[in-house]
């Protein structure tokens, strides 16, 4: 299969709008390319109708484009439904309209679009800004809050459980008890808790 010369190989292609008329109900973007394509090996005459009637044949006709296998022309081994060959004055208008898309220079951003870009640039900097020091902030409250593992774990109610514990039937070792569990209760109530009802 021989290869496409390099400047025809290699070619932005162009998007045409929805509204664009394709010439068949099964054309692609893949199409275009190959009509593109095979417009720049056999010409492109569109004043001339019986030229340009044999270009078309003739891009149809090349094994190397994709309409041969698909319209009939040749059997490539695969099993497809054969595709009818689109009429002239829908390949010629498709082909002008992709050529002149493919000719047009670029557009120049307007003075809006270049605002507008720098701004969401702008706010894309800010938001990263924000969540990286956000990040920073929970790691830091985080390293705070995780207890050292030298320091003891000691439960608040240790020293009024082991009274409880020890504590014996006769009413000296109850008052005691009664006391240590008050003042407990004094404690938590001056340090934001609230006694539970009786």
């Amino acid at each position: 299969m021989p290869t496409l010369p390099k400047e025809k190989a290699q070619f932005p292609v162009p998007t045409l709008g929805v509204k664009a008329t394709i010439p068949a109900a099964w054309w692609t973007t893949e199409d275009d390319v190959d009509l593109l394509r095979g417009s720049l090996r056999y010409g492109y005459t569109p004043s001339l109708t019986r030229e340009l009637e044999r270009q078309f044949e003739c891009i149809r006709n090349d094994r190397t484009l994709r309409f041969a296998a698909r319209t009939g022309v040749y059997d490539d081994g695969e099993y497809r439904e054969s595709l009818e060959w689109p009429a002239l004055p829908a390949l010629k208008t498709r082909l002008s309209r992709l050529l002149q898309a493919l000719l047009r220079p670029p557009k120049k951003p307007s003075k809006a679009e270049l605002i507008a870009a720098q701004r969401k640039a702008d706010a894309e900097a800010r938001l990263k800004r924000d969540m990286d020091a956000l990040r920073m902030w929970q790691e830091s409250v985080r390293a705070q809050k995780t207890p050292s593992s030298t320091e003891p774990k000691r439960s608040p109610l240790q020293t009024v459980s082991t009274n409880v514990n020890s504590a014996a039937n006769g009413p000296a070792k109850q008052q005691q008890q009664q006391a240590s569990l008050h003042a407990f209760f004094q404690r938590q109530e001056r340090e934001g808790f609230t006694r539970p009802s009786n």
